[in-house]
């Protein structure tokens, strides 16, 4: 007779081993104003673990790597993400307007795997003051109207670019002092007299002068 073949079944089961994953640190940028005080916020970096899906299980250790932390500008919170000010010297607009900060995530699964991103934090510009230093001028006595003061004209300076300063008297001392009695020039600078002077009723004159941008004054 014929070869019958016979067979039978059985239920093979394949566990998939679970690997650690590495986390990955999500792409962000920040924004930040120019000379900010240490501990100001920027801003909170986010990661995420493969291994977290559906439930969590890893922990992530966040931390600043790398050179893009010029001067030690900013520090990061290791265990939330949050990234302040540490140095608010660095933060100056006119030297740099921002900062490429590599921020690494690592997880406390096997090995100890890690991810990391460069974040850029970009800076403001914040108009700062004009800064006017005190100087000393001089006059002849009897001097017509008119005539400007000897030392030439007092001026200030601006870190910002594009200023245009402008310059006023605002007051002078000692009283009956006017503020009219000297004039400037608010473009030039220039201090001219503007009433008669008398070096036996009077000899010195304290002004107090006053430089002013766009926005702000010194």
């Amino acid at each position: 007779g014929g070869v019958t073949f016979l067979s039978d079944t059985a239920t093979i089961s394949v566990s998939v081993v679970e690997q650690n994953d590495p986390p990955i640190v999500e792409a962000q940028t920040f924004a930040v104003n120019e000379n900010s005080v240490p501990g100001t916020v920027v801003g909170t970096a986010t990661a995420t673990d493969p291994d977290n899906l559906p439930t969590l299980t890893q922990t992530l250790t966040f931390s600043i790597i790398g050179e893009g932390n010029i001067d030690n500008a900013f520090e990061i919170n290791s265990a939330t993400g949050q990234i302040r000010v540490l140095t608010t010297a660095p933060l100056n607009f006119e030297v740099r307007t921002s900062f490429n900060v590599e921020v690494q995530a690592r997880d406390d699964g096997a090995g100890n795997l890690v991810g990391s991103r460069v974040l850029t934090i970009n800076l403001n510009d914040v108009n700062e003051e004009p800064v006017v230093n005190d100087a000393t001028r001089s006059v002849s006595e009897n001097s017509v109207i008119g005539v400007a003061v000897i030392g030439g004209a007092v001026t200030g300076t601006d870190v910002d670019a594009g200023q245009t300063l402008s310059y006023s008297i605002v007051d002078c001392e000692p009283k009956p002092c006017q503020n009219s009695d000297f004039l400037v020039n608010s473009n030039s600078g220039i201090i001219t007299v503007n009433t008669n002077l008398n070096f036996e009723e009077k000899n010195t004159y304290i002004l107090t002068y006053r430089a002013t941008d766009s926005h702000s004054s010194a």
